[in-house]
Parts: C-alpha cells; structure tokens; sequence
C-alpha cells in the first residue's frame, strides 16, 4: 500500500465520515445499510478518477457492516468493520451511533497506535477528537463499550437541554429589583457614616 493511498484512508476514515455523518445522520446510515462497502469502494474510485491505472486496495469482501439495535430499538449503532490498519492512527471499525427519536449522533473510530492497541476514539460535530480508554480486545467488547459510552452521550445531552431549559425560565422570572434596591441604599449608607 502506497503513502497516498494510506493517506486517502486516514481522510475518509478521520474526516470524511465524521463530516457527512453529522451534515445528515439518516442520509448517510440509509446509505450506508443500503450499500455499504459499496459506499468506500465508490468512493475511493471517485477519488482517482482522474487516474485510468488506479487499482483500488480494497474488495468488498474487506469490510462488513453490522447494525445493532439498543434501547427497545430508540438506538441504531452501525458497526463498520474495515481492512486492518497497517499503520497507526488508522482504524479497524468505525461506529455511527444514532438515537433517533431525540435526534442523537456520535461517530466512534477504533484507531492503531504505534504500540499495536487500539483506542477508542470519538468525533464530535465540530471535529473536537475525543480519546477514550478501552480495555476490549475483541470488537464484540468494543461495541459493547461503545453502548455505554453513547448513552452517556445521551444523558449529557439530556441534562444540557435541562439546565438550558432552567436558564430560559429562571431568566423570565420577575426580578428582586425591591431586595436589589435596599442592598444597595444600605451599601451607599453605610458608606457615608464610616
């Protein structure tokens, strides 16, 4: 495997997917359940099109998709299972995770390091990288902790929208303007006579 083509795998891997996932979830996972390893295939020859001697590394048969319902079925989780990595930071699976229903999402790499492991990282819509400690060593133990890890996502989320919820309506409550007042004629009177 040639530098540019390692390369073009760290893009699609590390900034396409993120990119397009986010810019339209549901799109992009119907397309994904529709096609999938005909979506990275297409893709990467449209990459070298300009090229007639492009031979591309990868067969269909070198990635694998698996949906995962969670939560009565609220919860999609696509595992994308790729090519092995031949170099760190690629990746071995890639994870789109999708909560419908509350309209959730958050894209999930397992990565190489330079030491062999694997990291399990995140993507988040403004393309923060987020590195997470795993301890799996199969990615049946991987998905798993990616189940956890989003619906943490969820529950963060869940309390955000809550506290955004309690600003808005204690900012339209009447204010102590009365309370207010006295603290600041007892403030301006007690520094007269000291």
């Amino acid at each position: 495997m040639n530098e540019d083509t390692i390369r073009d795998i760290y893009y699609v891997e590390h900034k396409w997917n993120p990119h397009f996932f986010y810019l339209s979830p549901k799109s992009f996972c119907q397309d994904l359940e529709k096609n999938g390893s005909d979506l990275y295939l297409d893709l990467f020859h449209a990459m070298y099109q300009e090229e007639s001697d492009y031979i591309c590394p990868y067969t269909e048969n070198d990635f694998s998709l698996r949906k995962e319902l969670c939560n009565n079925g609220t919860t999609i989780i696509y595992q994308l299972i790729t090519p092995s990595p031949v170099l760190s930071p690629l990746t071995r699976c890639a994870y789109f995770c999708c909560q419908l229903d509350k309209q959730q999402y958050f894209y999930y790499t397992s990565e190489l390091t330079h030491t062999g492991d694997y990291l399990l990282c995140g993507w988040t819509k403004d393309e923060a990288h987020l590195i997470f400690h795993s301890d799996a060593s199969t990615l049946e133990e991987e998905l798993e902790e990616v189940k956890k890890l989003f619906k943490e996502v969820e529950l963060y989320e869940r309390c955000s929208d809550r506290l955004q919820g309690l600003c808005k309506r204690k900012s339209s409550l009447p204010s102590r303007r009365k309370n207010a007042s006295r603290r600041t004629y007892l403030g301006r009177r007690n520094a007269l006579y000291n």
